[in-house]
């Protein structure tokens, strides 16, 4: 059976993107040997896979069955997400067009997986050493999986070797030096980065550097955008109704919601482990910006099930992370409890935790708390606005202010029931505590013991396989210290909560801008903390 620790370091190989110059290669005992021109690295590859002529600013090779493409590339830039996308760019590859759906740790490696788009789906490993992206970039088609690489190309990843001239990573050895990295960083991307740690219980660390909004210094009282954090949220409020006999779990849709002709195939546990088979769409449009109000659960859904006819893949056979998952569950916790789910959610989930920073929207914030607008580059605000005009939405919508190459966006709502979430990182990790404590809270107990066993232990696929996701929860107990996380992502949202049983911690990295490297700022915190 395949660990979760395999299907994590699956999806970094899928997920490496660097530019490499090479100078030729040499036969050793396991493959043949690439070396960069620079001496900066090297790496094994096996005779099953096919090298492809490049303009020699990266590797390219093709593997057969299933069909992937990996490409090796390096690019330098003062930035890492510049320096990712240059790498992305020396293959071919517009970073642009892709939408991050899951990103992870591994080592030094940071792993992000894209949503799949035309039909391929995107994944990159890569390290930031120096000024320079290293990066392992795997892409195929919808018969393939990005948790599952064959052993050849996951091969690669695993003999990567850096060499003294390839920079080394850093590391920080106190907060003092965790703070002046983040602050150089901030410094050069703009926006801000908010962190919280919890450990026994007890709040243990907190940082805010940067700005949150025009002439707003970050503090730790600012809430920002959790994104898909929110999922976590929504399951809670679903086991709820598992709890009270509302819902069952391995009950298919239609018995909750009978128009819905393609959930009589899908389960309610698929929907929570992304497994349903269900078919993602453009998000973009499902948001609420200046004059604009989001759209609700009910006209979304109006759409959307008009759309699908049947499960793009049969229910249970994979993992493909898709938001109308949560959409499905949203709109059932709605028709269950005759209660809008962001009323439900702040009686019966935030309250009793004692997240009184916390909301879906900028309007349902207390007076007294303050949020973090988007940030992005002027390159992205031009997408942005692209997208969003479609809808109706326009410039003086969406933009605050422009300072030199960022501009801060007005704040923005997203769909409540996959990423409308907004909090302080404080609240998060108390958010996260709730899963340590089995289900109690200071309020009173959220979940029971069950519940919280039933969210944080792997699926199984229809092969009797682990999945990579439990209830609302990514997984990760096999990898040592395990973990279950989520993180978010969007223009000008990246963030992360990360839960280590064993060690009794919980970690929350959130910011306003992206580029930053949140899943290794969370493990410097992790080191410092535990």
């Amino acid at each position: 059976m395949k660990s979760n620790k395999d299907l994590c370091i699956g999806m970094g190989v899928a997920l490496l993107t660097t530019v490499i110059l090479l100078t030729g290669c040499r036969f050793g005992a396991k493959g043949t040997v690439i070396e960069d021109s620079e001496r900066r690295y090297s790496y094994r590859v096996s005779a099953d896979l096919e090298p492809v002529p490049t303009d020699g600013t990266h590797d390219h090779w093709r593997y057969d069955d299933p069909d992937l493409e990996v490409y090796i590339a390096a690019a330098d830039a003062a930035v890492e997400g510049d320096a990712l996308h240059r790498a992305f760019a020396r293959a071919g590859i517009d970073t642009a067009e892709l939408e991050v759906d899951g990103v992870a740790g591994f080592g030094h490696w940071r792993l992000v997986r894209y949503a799949p788009r035309d039909g391929r789906w995107h994944a990159v490993a890569y390290q930031y050493r120096g000024n320079t992206a290293y990066a392992f970039i795997v892409k195929g088609g919808m018969d393939s999986d990005p948790d599952s690489l064959p052993a050849p190309v996951f091969g690669i990843l695993t003999t990567f070797e850096f060499t003294e001239d390839a920079g080394e990573v850093f590391v920080p050895s106190t907060f003092a030096d965790l703070e002046a990295h983040l602050d150089s960083i901030l410094e050069e991307t703009g926006g801000s980065v908010s962190i919280a740690a919890m450990k026994d219980g007890e709040l243990v660390y907190e940082y805010a550097g940067g700005f949150a909004a025009p002439d707003t210094p970050a503090d730790s009282s600012v809430a920002y955008h959790w994104g898909s954090i929110t999922k976590p949220v929504t399951a809670v409020a679903v086991m709820q109704l598992v709890e009270q006999g509302l819902v069952d779990l391995d009950a298919t849709v239609d018995r909750y919601l009978p128009e819905f002709e393609a959930g009589r195939a899908i389960t309610v546990r698929r929907l929570l482990g992304h497994s349903s088979g269900l078919a993602d769409r453009p998000n973009t449009h499902l948001i609420g910006i200046g004059n604009h109000e989001a759209p609700t659960l009910d006209e979304v859904w109006d759409d959307y099930r008009s759309s699908i006819e049947a499960p793009e893949y049969e229910p249970g056979s994979s993992v493909v992370y898709s938001n109308p998952n949560f959409l499905v569950l949203g709109l059932m916790v709605e028709r269950l409890t005759g209660e809008d789910l962001t009323s439900y959610i702040r009686t019966k989930v935030f309250d009793p935790i004692g997240m009184g920073s916390t909301a879906h929207t900028s309007a349902a914030l207390p007076p007294s708390v303050r949020e973090a607008v988007p940030v992005v580059t002027l390159g992205d605000l031009d997408r942005f606005l692209d997208d969003i005009a479609a809808v109706g939405f326009d410039r003086e919508d969406a933009v605050a202010r422009v300072e030199g190459e960022i501009a801060y966006l007005n704040p923005v709502d997203i769909l409540p029931c996959w990423g409308g979430v907004k909090g302080t990182p404080s609240d998060a990790v108390r958010f996260g505590q709730l899963f340590l404590d089995r289900g109690a809270a200071p309020g009173g107990r959220v979940l029971e013991r069950a519940s919280v066993r039933e969210m944080v232990k792997p699926q199984k696929s229809n092969d009797g396989k682990a999945q990579l996701f439990g209830i609302g929860w990514k997984i990760d107990a096999a990898r040592r210290p395990g973990y279950f996380e989520h993180s978010g992502g969007g223009p000008g949202i990246d963030s992360q909560l990360r839960v280590y049983p064993k060690q009794n911690v919980v970690i929350a990295v959130f910011g306003n801008v992206v580029g930053y490297g949140s899943g290794r700022i969370l493990e410097y915190t992790y080191e410092l903390v535990k």
